[in-house]
C-alpha cells in the first residue's frame, strides 16, 4: 500500500508541473504575439476635492492611450499641471489627450499640481475708516469688506481706479496681480440755521451746505447799537468765524450765530451814541457773556426804601459783578412791597437817538462799589453825597448800602428810603 501511494503522488507531481509549464508557455507566447492587456490607473495624489478620472479600457503593448483631463479633481490653493508616472513628478509627464503608448506593464499616472501664486488686495478708502488688506490667490474672488466710514459722507461702494468710475465687482471680478480697490464718497447735504442773536431777521434764515464745500454766500444783519462781526459758530458770538469761504465741517444740521460788537468806550466816559450811561466797568470776558460795559444812569431817581422789614428776599445776596441784574429779579418777584428801590430800577426807561432802553436793575454791592471808586470818586457823573441802596440783602431786616461821600459801605434798615440809581449792561 505504501508502495502504491508513493506512485500515485508522482503521477499528481508531474501532471501539476506539466500544467503550470504549459501556462506559462501559452503566456509567453500570447505576449510575444501582443495579446497581453494592461491599465491605466490615475491618483489625486494630495487632491482636497472632486473624483479621480477612471479608465476601464484595457490595453495592448504598444497601443495608443487617450489620457484623460483631471476632470472634477481639484487641490484648494493649487492648479493642475499634467500627470505623471512619478508622485514627485521626476517620472514621464503626460498630458490629456492620445499621448501614451502603452508598454508591457500596468501604468499608474499621478496628479501634478503647482501652488498658485498670492497677491495683495489693498483697500485704500480715500479719507475714510482704514480696512484691512487681503491675501488673494490668483483667479480668486475678493472678498468685499463692511463698508468704511467717513465723518460727512456718504459711502458709494468700490471701484478700480481713484477716480471710481468703474465698479469693482465681488461676485466677477478676479485677482492677477498685487491690487488696490478705492471707496467712492458722496458729500452729505446740511442746513445751517443763522441766529440773528436780537438783530433783525436774516434773509434767508436758513440754506442747505454741502459737506466739504464752502458755505458761499451768507445772509446779513443789523441791530441798534452794535456792529455786526459776522457769523459764528458759538451761541454768544464765540467759537470760530465762519465766512462765505470757509469749507463745511460740520457734519449735521447746524446753527451759525450772529457776532455783535460793542462801540468802543473807555472807564468814566459817557456813552454818548447810546443811553448817554456813564461806563464804570469793562468785562473781559465780553464775548463769552454777551455784554462788554456796565452802565450807570446819568441821574438820581426818587429815593425808596428796599424793601419789607424782617422779610427775607430768597436768593438777594449776591455780591459780586454781575449779580445785581438778579438780584433786582428776586426783589420785585419775592417782596410783597410793589414800590421799592429795585422796582424803580426794573420800571425805569429812557428815550434816546430813537431807542428806548428799558432793561435797568439795581446794582449790587460790589457794583455800586464800582461806580463809587470809578465814577463818582474821579468826578464823573451826578452822584450826590448820600447813601445809596445796592441790591444786596445783608439780612432779614438789613441791606447793603454806600455813603458816597466816603465810600463806605453798611448794612442799613431796609425800610429806609436812600438814593436809587439803576444800572444795565451794554
Amino acid at each position: 500500500m505504501l508502495i502504491l501511494g508513493a506512485v500515485l503522488a508522482a503521477i499528481l507531481l508531474s501532471v501539476f508541473l506539466g500544467s503550470c509549464e504549459n501556462a506559462l508557455m501559452e503566456a509567453v507566447e500570447r505576449d510575444v504575439a501582443g495579446l497581453a492587456t494592461y491599465t491605466v490607473t490615475y491618483e489625486a495624489n494630495g487632491a482636497t476635492g472632486g473624483d479621480v478620472p477612471v479608465d476601464l479600457t484595457e490595453y495592448n503593448t504598444g497601443e495608443t492611450v487617450t489620457v484623460l483631463d483631471e476632470g472634477t479633481l481639484v487641490k484648494n490653493e493649487y492648479q493642475f499641471v499634467h500627470w505623471n508616472t512619478q508622485d514627485d513628478d521626476n517620472g514621464t509627464s503626460y498630458v490629456a489627450g492620445p499621448t501614451l503608448i502603452m508598454g508591457t506593464s500596468d501604468v499608474t499616472l499621478w496628479a501634478i499640481w503647482t501652488q498658485l501664486p498670492t497677491y495683495t488686495v489693498t483697500f485704500d478708502s480715500q479719507g475714510g475708516s482704514a480696512v484691512d488688506s487681503q491675501l488673494v490667490i490668483e483667479g480668486d474672488f475678493v472678498l468685499e469688506p463692511a463698508d468704511p466710514t467717513r465723518s460727512g459722507y456718504t459711502f458709494e461702494g468700490w471701484f478700480k481706479e481713484s477716480l471710481c468710475n468703474n465698479p469693482w465687482n465681488f461676485f466677477s471680478d478676479t485677482v492677477t496681480e498685487n491690487t488696490t480697490i478705492y471707496a467712492d464718497w458722496e458729500a452729505r447735504t446740511y442746513t445751517v440755521v443763522f441766529d440773528a442773536r436780537g438783530g433783525d431777521k436774516p434773509s434767508p434764515t436758513s440754506k442747505v451746505v454741502t459737506y466739504g464745500e464752502a458755505y458761499g454766500t451768507l445772509p446779513t444783519t443789523s441791530k441798534d447799537d452794535y456792529i455786526f462781526e459776522g457769523w459764528w459758530t458759538g451761541a454768544n458770538g464765540t467759537g470760530s468765524q465762519v465766512t462765505e469761504l470757509t469749507t463745511v465741517a460740520t457734519a449735521s444740521n447746524h446753527t451759525l450765530y450772529a457776532r455783535w460788537g460793542w462801540y468802543e468806550f473807555e472807564l468814566g466816559d459817557l456813552a454818548a451814541s447810546i443811553d448817554q450811561g456813564w461806563v464804570f466797568y469793562i468785562n473781559p470776558d465780553a464775548y463769552e457773556d454777551g455784554w462788554k460795559y456796565l452802565m450807570a444812569y446819568t441821574g438820581d431817581l426818587t429815593a425808596k426804601v428796599w424793601g419789607t422789614y424782617n422779610y427775607t428776599i430768597s436768593g438777594a445776596d449776591g455780591t459780586a459783578i454781575d449779580t445785581g441784574e438778579q438780584n433786582t429779579i428776586d426783589i420785585v418777584t419775592g417782596d410783597p412791597l410793589t414800590d421799592t428801590a429795585a422796582d424803580e430800577c426794573a420800571d425805569h426807561s429812557f428815550d434816546y437817538g430813537g431807542n428806548t432802553y428799558d432793561d435797568y436793575y439795581l446794582p449790587s454791592k460790589d457794583e455800586l462799589d464800582l461806580m463809587y471808586n470809578v465814577l463818582h470818586a474821579e468826578g464823573h457823573g451826578f452822584f450826590h453825597d448820600v447813601l445809596y441802596w445796592s441790591s444786596t440783602e445783608a439780612s432779614a431786616t438789613t441791606a447793603w448800602a454806600q455813603d458816597f461821600s466816603d465810600g463806605t459801605q453798611t448794612p442799613e434798615p431796609k425800610s429806609d428810603p436812600y438814593a436809587v440809581i439803576p444800572i444795565r449792561k451794554y
